[in-house]
């Protein structure tokens, strides 16, 4: 298998017969993917394969070559959040996550923690694609709804045209359902990167984050249990209530409950087939 690194368009063959898990993210409508057993692969953005064999690592170059797994992103210090994880016995979800995770830290302008990002997991062993939705809703206010219709969605950053963060939800659901690792450990290499300082909103975040690992570290019972209040002490709890008084201030519509309302949809079926969140291919 070759694969170049921290590029756009990644291209490779996949010829090893072993099991696969293939995960594709979509981050800002930079997209197109393809992915079955024996074929080639076209993807743009974010690759991570993972087979039952030991995971490969390498440090993040022009080119590179493996048979146990890959990751590419726009960025190396988000590839080796990636590769980090692999090597530590992480599947392809959890080494996806970090990624991810870190993505919002070195690529922000361009994707963010408060953003979206649909993501495609496919599966050999079953030849199962499904799709983790993670886009945002609208508000569910009716004098929102209302304002949309007279004035239509505002752009240049104008916080009224703002969807529910959807990447949250996705991230959490991706590791709870498909992962192995815990959010804290995921989280690791994107807190490491905002610990070595930057902008203003760097703490801020690190904050937020930290307080998703409290909950996780203070909720008993199972891994998918502590995933989950970690969640929802993000779209329910004080960390919900921050983010209501945020988008009031900055003019926009969402509220508390429209993060509550949040959802990730997998599939929808229409006329009697599966039909998969668009990605723009």
């Amino acid at each position: 298998m070759w694969i170049p690194s921290a590029c756009d368009i990644i291209t490779g063959t996949i010829d090893n017969k072993e099991r696969k898990e293939a995960i594709m993210i979509s981050i800002h409508n930079y997209v197109c993917l393809k992915y079955k057993h024996y074929q080639a692969v076209l993807l743009v953005v974010l690759l991570v394969f993972l087979t039952l064999g030991a995971a490969w690592s390498q440090d993040p170059g022009n080119s590179a070559s493996g048979k146990g797994g890959a990751v590419s992103s726009g960025d190396p210090d988000a590839v080796q959040a990636g590769i980090g994880i692999l090597e530590q016995g992480g599947n392809a979800a959890d080494a996806a996550a970090a990624t991810i995770l870190a993505l919002a830290v070195t690529d922000f302008g361009r994707f963010a923690m408060g953003g979206e990002a649909p993501l495609i997991i496919y599966d050999a062993s079953t030849q199962q694609a499904k799709v983790l939705s993670g886009v945002g809703r609208a508000p569910l206010s009716q004098s929102a709804i209302n304002w949309y219709n007279v004035n239509g969605i505002p752009t240049n950053g104008d916080m009224k045209a703002a969807p529910t963060p959807g990447v949250v939800h996705m991230l959490m659901t991706l590791l709870e359902v498909y992962g192995t690792m815990s959010f804290e450990r995921v989280v690791e290499p994107a807190l490491a990167l905002l610990d070595e300082g930057g902008p203003s909103w760097y703490p801020r975040l690190a904050v937020t984050l930290r307080k998703m690992v409290t909950t996780e570290r203070n909720t008993t019972g199972s891994r998918e249990a502590k995933i989950s209040a970690a969640r929802d002490r993000f779209y329910t709890g004080d960390i919900a209530e921050d983010l209501e008084a945020w988008y009031i201030s900055k003019g926009g519509f969402l509220s508390k409950a429209d993060l509550a309302a949040q959802e990730l949809y997998l599939k929808v079926v229409f006329k009697g087939k599966a039909v998969y969140p668009p990605v723009d291919c």
